[in-house]
């Protein structure tokens, strides 16, 4: 297998993950009372958890750029939202999201001029699966998100 043409392939799936998150409604049940996370997170959920994943189908520039504006926008709000045990998960993966869209934006969003960047992003993600899962669990079960 030639590693240098499906090292873009396999980092524009991941970027479509995030698209596929995007357009994937979450939805949301009543969240205890009090948990602002909860509500700040309702809109990007999906988006930060599926930031790593290696699935999806084709994605647009326009639509990257607006997925991941879109997290990065809620970043402050996130962390002032977030405590304890949630807020140490949440702080490596918003980096990580922080240091992808860096990568994107010199690659002009667009995946298949991302292979500079490969290695550095797909080690990264591999040190917040952790982290990732953690925050799958609490939007499932403390926010009743469909993520």
């Amino acid at each position: 297998m030639n590693v240098q043409r499906s090292v873009p392939v396999v980092l524009a799936a991941a970027c479509a993950a995030a698209l596929a998150a995007a357009v994937v409604p979450v939805r949301a049940a009543a969240a205890p009372s009090g948990s602002r996370l909860c509500s700040v997170a309702h809109g990007v959920a999906a988006d930060i958890v599926r930031s790593t994943s290696f699935a999806g189908t084709r994605v647009t520039p326009t639509k990257l750029r607006i997925i991941y504006t879109k997290v990065q926008a809620s970043e402050p709000a996130l962390r002032a939202a977030a405590s304890g045990r949630i807020k140490a998960d949440l702080k490596p993966v918003l980096a990580w999201i922080n240091v992808l869209v860096v990568d994107l934006k010199k690659a002009d969003w667009h995946t298949s001029k991302m292979l500079p960047y490969y290695v550095s992003l797909a080690a990264g993600a591999k040190r917040i699966v952790p982290q990732i899962d953690a925050l799958r669990t609490y939007f499932r079960s403390t926010c009743k998100l469909d993520v």
